[in-house]
């Protein structure tokens, strides 16, 4: 049974379809690591667990961890510390970083039932914070000689490196910490038994980019993560339709599709959702007018949560002003639905940013992000136009 899930990653019997994704991942797992790149709500974090879900059948063991709320350094390696330690196979690793130079970071070590040793950093030593790259390299170190291959799964890096970024204008930060990452991902006396999987619903190319930095990132094989085709999402919604006893004739499911435009889990569960609100208790099968009512709804003010998670996500991610300035571009590009040009938006910068070549390097990184992130895309006409039909139309009426 399918689920009718909003949201939330899925894993197992939720979890629909990309076969050939996954195999694309697994083909270049072997030799490289791998950059994921996958606009929000694409169902990044569910391909990951499902890699993590997979890894056995492909000769690795696998642990999942995700950056978005790491502020420093040392969170970002506590958070790997703490994945490592959460699988049982990685114990050997974990006790030589308790026998080692480093043991009086950690606060206590013990087992819960017959679970693997719980860790727990003292960021409280005086300093703790300053080991973090000694403590990264010796935990990479451990895992590499215990003659197993290894899947690291890290999510939401590049909202970590926004954070580095807001911490040191310069940039210096960043690059320091992305020059060690690449230097742990790529250990020069040996062939590696790690390999490590990026993402991030931010595009960490984008973000390299700003702060010019893509040598620390040439070693990762980049992978596109993109929305259904309309055949699988039509198999989506059959699958839907079969798990809640709610019949989808071809024409409602061709409305969904063409309403939703950008044929990604999520909006798909939405929409059914609100069907099944309407038609989970009748006998009456729903039809293309009832799609278009049960949009109008979705587009209404009790529904809004749906979305404003687009626009604060944007004020969580960029700093000011280049949250206001997003919002803007935003905007211009929701009155025609055909998009905005680049004249148009550059336009839109013109009264915030006078110098020309300073404007020109703000509107390269906003469309960036705004693209990677899945608000825009570029048409073949060169204009900026919302990917999601949907989210333009609340932008029209709720925001711009």
């Amino acid at each position: 049974m399918l689920e009718n899930s909003v949201g939330r990653p899925v894993r197992g019997g939720n979890f629909f379809n990309r076969a050939a994704e996954l195999r694309s991942v697994w083909r270049r797992l072997p030799t490289d690591h791998v950059l994921m790149l996958a606009p929000r709500r694409v169902g990044k974090t569910s391909l990951l667990l499902r890699l993590m879900d997979q890894a056995p059948e492909h000769g690795f063991h696998a642990v999942y961890l995700s950056v978005a709320h790491a502020q420093r350094e040392i969170d970002f390696v506590k958070s790997l510390v703490e994945a490592m330690a959460s699988a049982p196979e990685a114990e050997a690793a974990v006790k030589r970083l308790l026998s080692g130079p480093l043991k009086r970071l950690f606060r206590r070590a013990k087992r819960i039932g017959a679970g693997p040793v719980s860790l727990e950093l003292d960021l409280g030593v005086p300093d703790a914070a300053q080991r973090w790259s000694e403590l990264g390299t010796q935990l990479t170190a451990a895992m590499e000689q215990l003659g197993h291959s290894w899947l690291v799964l890290v999510d939401e890096l590049p909202v970590f490196l926004m954070t580095l970024v807001r911490s040191d204008r310069t940039g210096a930060r960043a690059r320091a910490f992305l020059n060690w990452f690449r230097e742990l991902r790529n250990p020069t006396n040996l062939e590696s038994r790690l390999r490590w999987v990026l993402a991030g619903s931010i595009g960490l190319d984008a973000v390299v980019a700003r702060i010019k930095v893509g040598d620390t990132i040439n070693d990762l094989n980049p992978f596109s993560l993109g929305p259904f085709s309309e055949a699988s999402a039509h198999a989506f919604l059959d699958a839907l339709g079969q798990s809640y006893k709610i019949a989808l004739p071809r024409a409602v499911k061709d409305r969904i599709c063409e309403r939703a435009g950008w044929l990604i889990p999520y909006w798909l569960q939405i929409i059914f959702s609100r069907l099944r609100d309407v038609h989970g208790d009748a006998d009456i099968p729903p039809t293309p007018q009832t799609v278009d009512e049960v949009i109008e709804g979705l587009l209404g003010p009790a529904y809004r949560v749906h979305f404003d998670y687009w626009r604060q996500r944007l004020t969580d991610e960029l700093e000011r002003p280049h949250d206001t300035y997003a919002l803007e571009l935003l905007s211009a590009a929701a009155r025609d639905q055909r998009g905005a040009s680049r004249g148009v938006l550059s336009q839109v910068l013109a009264g915030h940013i006078r110098d020309a070549g300073d404007r020109e390097a703000a509107l390269r990184f906003l469309l960036d992000v705004l693209d990677n992130d899945g608000y825009l895309v570029r048409t073949p006409q060169d204009r900026w136009t919302f990917r999601s039909p949907l989210l333009r139309e609340f932008w029209l009426r709720r925001v711009g």
